[in-house]
């Protein structure tokens, strides 16, 4: 795919149907394209620079809050403060 393992979580990462991978705030439009009424929507956003800046602050935005964005669980057998 592209993208080396110990990269893996630093950023979301789209790959599109034909193999490009996008990153960050470029995933945005990947992402809204792989919907059925998004493919409109991605080409707008891409050949927009002032609308890409929107989109890449508020993917900045976002990611300021991605610790608390993501579902860790714990290890099969682990319970967190069970005390066993």
């Amino acid at each position: 795919m592209g993208i080396p393992e110990d990269r893996m979580l630093d950023a979301l990462h789209v790959v599109s149907p034909d193999g490009r991978v996008t990153t960050g705030g470029d995933a945005i439009p990947t992402l809204i394209g792989a919907f059925p009424i998004g493919a409109g929507v991605e080409r707008v956003l891409r050949e927009s620079a002032p609308l890409m800046r929107v989109v890449h602050r508020f993917y900045g935005f976002l990611t300021q809050f991605r610790d608390r964005l993501v579902c860790r669980l714990e290890p099969a057998g682990t319970s967190a403060g069970s005390g066993l």
